[in-house]
């Protein structure tokens, strides 16, 4: 299959049923509206207090500034964004075990979506793929704090953290590529996480699909996803202006704006990826030698 067939199948595949990208964007609009809450509760009382409050000339290192600002806000406030704070987290988790699902029936070149059943399985699913993505995004996270670190302390260190950093970035990017078809092997396998780092079999998976198709997919990938963004902003723009028309209060209209890129925008892109990313997959050369204990039937 072309990377173009790939991508046209992947746009169709959300709208196979309407009802899950609903259900689906029900957990988007939910971490969307916790992300606010917690903003609103933080923020406020920062917004509240004068700058001379909020800046504290006794301070000495941006740590101490840092806990100055934050004694501002009243621990009552502080309480409800850790555990709303945590719910988000535990959403995001659940939504990405769907990631997980859809890439799995990709693999399994199933067309209908997967069901919303056995959080707790699903749960677990969309630990994995965290766990991983936090695996492959610590080397890369390293190199950029040390360069910009020592960046800041000027003269030859300059130079060295410049470097550092550009080495950071390069790997970061590397690292993505990698990952994705790591998380990829993993689910065609059972979900084994050992088969997300057999770095060897991954590459050879990448090298039998071509670099070149692979990245380029991966950047139309981007470039619709982009387009399609530009396209629903400028969209819930004029429903902004109908909600402000109406009510005056921002936090309001930054509700609907969320909840309607949750409830629509956000779960079409994710479905959409998740599927492209997966058939991206089946293009590897199957007779690789590449250690497959359990490929899904």
């Amino acid at each position: 299959m072309s990377v173009t067939d790939v991508l046209k199948e992947s746009l169709h595949y959300p709208f196979i049923e309407k009802e899950k990208i609903i259900i689906l964007g029900i957990f988007y609009a939910l971490i969307s509206a916790i992300n606010l809450g917690i903003s609103y509760l933080i923020s406020t009382p920062l917004m509240t207090s004068s700058s001379s409050t909020l800046i504290n000339e006794t301070a000495t290192t941006f740590y101490q500034q840092i806990n100055h600002i934050f004694a501002q806000i009243p621990t009552t406030n502080l309480y409800e964004s850790i555990i709303l704070g945590i719910l988000m987290i535990l959403l995001g988790i659940l939504a990405t075990g769907y990631d997980y699902r859809v890439i799995k029936e990709a693999i399994n070149k199933n067309n209908f979506l997967p069901k919303f059943n056995n959080f707790l399985l699903m749960f677990i699913e969309g630990l994995k793929i965290t766990v991983v993505e936090i695996a492959y995004d610590i080397l890369p996270i390293i190199l950029l704090v040390t360069g910009f670190y020592i960046m800041t302390y000027g003269g030859i260190f300059l130079t060295i953290g410049s470097i550092l950093s550009c080495v950071g970035i390069i790997c970061a990017i590397l690292m993505v590529l990698i990952q994705i078809m790591a998380i990829n092997h993993m689910i065609a396998n059972d979900g084994k996480i050992t088969f997300a780092f057999k770095v060897k079999d991954i590459l050879n998976i990448i090298n039998s699909i071509s670099w070149i198709r692979y990245i380029g997919a991966l950047f139309m990938l981007v470039i619709i996803c982009v387009i399609i963004g530009i396209a629903a902003s400028m969209i819930i723009s004029f429903i902004m202006l109908g909600v402000m028309m109406i009510s005056s209060q921002v936090i309001l209209t930054s509700l609907v704006t969320l909840v309607i890129m949750g409830l629509f925008i956000t779960p079409f892109l994710s479905l959409f990826c998740d599927r492209t990313l997966g058939s991206l997959y089946n293009e590897r050369v199957k007779d690789l030698n590449v250690d497959e204990k359990y490929i899904i039937k």
